[in-house]
């Protein structure tokens, strides 16, 4: 007899929490992603939850809101970019998927504590 096959899920459970390979998965959606617009909606249906449950599972093992990690690899991947590509900062903005300069500006200042430009500047002296 042929024991029962049953898809793993990537579902959060109260006595679990987030596995690890739903925590791998959710982080590597979002940095697959980054480019395209990621709401909680495709990150809760990805985990098969609600969008409340997502969201407090998420804060609770990661320590920050899926928003606020998405914002973060956001800008890691725009650094990243200014850092290794000689490209435009409007082009490193549409690449990580914002795109309203002037907000991309605002949250590169928030999350590296300078703005774009400053930042490259930085990196010529060095």
């Amino acid at each position: 007899m042929q024991p029962d096959f049953k898809p793993k899920l990537l579902s959060l459970t109260p006595e679990k929490g987030l596995e690890a390979t739903t925590r791998f998965a959710v982080v590597e959606f979002i940095k697959a992603h980054i480019d395209e617009e990621i709401t909680i909606e495709k990150l809760s249906n990805l985990c098969c939850m609600s969008r409340p449950s997502f969201f407090r599972y998420f804060k609770r093992e990661f320590g920050i809101s899926p928003v606020v990690f998405i914002l973060r690899e956001r800008m890691k991947m725009a650094k990243k970019l200014l850092i290794e590509i000689n490209i435009s900062i409007s082009e490193a903005s549409y690449a990580v998927g914002v795109n309203n300069l002037s907000y991309f500006f605002k949250l590169f200042k928030r999350f590296e504590g300078v703005t774009p430009n400053e930042f490259r500047k930085s990196l010529m002296v060095m």
